[in-house]
């Protein structure tokens, strides 16, 4: 049986997978990721995710991979619990610039690397070299967003405070 949530949770949750959708992303992933951004629970898990939101566990098993994979959320483990557990990190973007980096200068090895290994026609090889380029600009630009974002995080956001 599906949670019920109030209608402005229900109208942010379809409104956050909309939009995350129209950028190319899986509506499940939208889903999934603005259940976790307003759920109070430190940690959910997958079985809660598919019933809160109404969806199979192997709709719920491939947007949480695909989310953790991105960096937008972080998989939880708890002793003796088989249970995969998931929770959105304080940061979700600084943690998806930081994914965008690492994939960045994969795929900026696998370009580097097709010009070295491949014999291309002169065009063929001007593209890899742009697609190549544009990826090592992106990752040192990528170290100047991270820098600025946590920068305007701190001048925007009050710290967390502990509780205790």
């Amino acid at each position: 049986m599906a949670i019920e949530f109030s209608p402005e949770i229900e109208a942010f949750i379809n409104a956050f997978s909309e939009n995350w959708h129209s950028s190319g992303q899986g509506r499940m992933e939208g889903r999934v990721l603005a259940y976790l951004l307003v759920v109070s629970a430190d940690k959910v898990s997958s079985a809660e995710l598919a019933d809160a939101l109404g969806a199979g566990s192997g709709a719920i098993s491939m947007a949480t991979r695909a989310l953790v994979e991105q960096g937008f959320i972080r998989r939880l483990r708890v002793a003796g619990d088989r249970s995969h557990y998931f929770a959105a990190a304080e940061d979700v973007w600084g943690g998806f610039l930081s994914a965008e980096r690492r994939w960045v200068h994969r795929m900026q090895s696998v370009l580097d690397n097709a010009r070295k290994e491949m014999s291309l026609a002169p065009t063929a090889d001007r593209r890899v070299q742009v697609a190549a380029e544009y990826m090592n600009w992106l990752g040192s630009y990528n170290l100047t967003m991270l820098r600025d974002w946590h920068a305007h995080l701190a001048s925007h956001v009050a710290p967390k405070v502990d509780p205790s």
